[in-house]
């Protein structure tokens, strides 16, 4: 396990965000760490969302002395309703969760590939359907809906990433032809 780093005391591009309330989901580490931290730092009070007790309770930890506030919420998205209620009345949200296993489409088990929908596309659009209502539900709203690790066309080895990417950037492209790639992907 990595020892997670202390935040920076400065920021390169100032922000306020007193007064707002953020949602980071996946907060517990990484990408999803950082950005309830910056938030917290920006005097936003941020609702920090995983599966990840500990690693939540480090993060809040780690948020005492910044200018907003951190409150974990242990909370599986697949609990729509849930999730729903987490969001509400929240400004800002860091839709960072999110899970993948990769194997072909054929050995890939159907249970998992509707954890990834619900994880990934279900949960920020909320019980009402709308595409990531949060962008649209408050004046002055702001969303993040996933890093730009990944183009709207993935790997065909990893096909059940096509729905989640392409809903959440409306991807003009059709997803990659079935066939299979003639090397091995990369490995990271």
């Amino acid at each position: 396990m990595t020892v997670p780093r202390a935040l920076p005391a400065l920021h390169a591009t100032p922000l306020d965000l007193g007064g707002r309330t953020a949602l980071v989901t996946g907060a517990a580490g990484g990408i999803g760490r950082a950005c309830a931290l910056r938030l917290a730092a920006a005097g936003a009070e941020v609702r920090a969302v995983d599966r990840d007790a500990a690693g939540l309770e480090t993060l809040a930890g780690a948020a005492r002395d910044l200018e907003g506030a951190v409150e974990p919420h242990v909370l599986d998205l697949t609990d729509l309703d849930a999730a729903e209620r987490a969001a509400a009345g929240t400004d800002v949200l860091v839709n960072n969760a999110g899970l993948q296993l990769v194997r072909p489409i054929e050995e890939f088990p159907p249970d998992v590939f509707h954890t990834v929908l619900t994880v990934m596309l279900e949960a920020p659009s909320g019980s009402s359907g709308a595409p990531f209502p949060i962008c649209t539900a408050r004046a002055g709203a702001a969303s993040s809906m996933c890093p730009r690790s990944m183009d709207c066309a993935p790997l065909p080895i990893n096909p059940p990433m096509w729905p989640p990417n392409t809903a959440s950037r409306g991807c003009p492209r059709p997803p990659p032809s079935k066939a299979r790639p003639t090397a091995s992907p990369p490995t990271v």
